[in-house]
């Protein structure tokens, strides 16, 4: 992600924005809460 200029100031509006997606979160076997996705995107940079 930092390849493409994704830092971590990035990374709040990406969980964010991540929790929108409905369908995908509703199929994903286990619930995730935006405090998850945040960690998982920090985790990527």
């Amino acid at each position: 992600m930092r390849d493409v200029g994704v830092g971590k100031r990035d990374v709040p509006v990406l969980a964010q924005d991540a929790m929108l997606q409905g369908r995908l979160l509703q199929n994903n076997p286990r619930e995730i809460t935006q405090n998850d996705a945040q960690k998982l995107y920090e985790a990527a940079l």
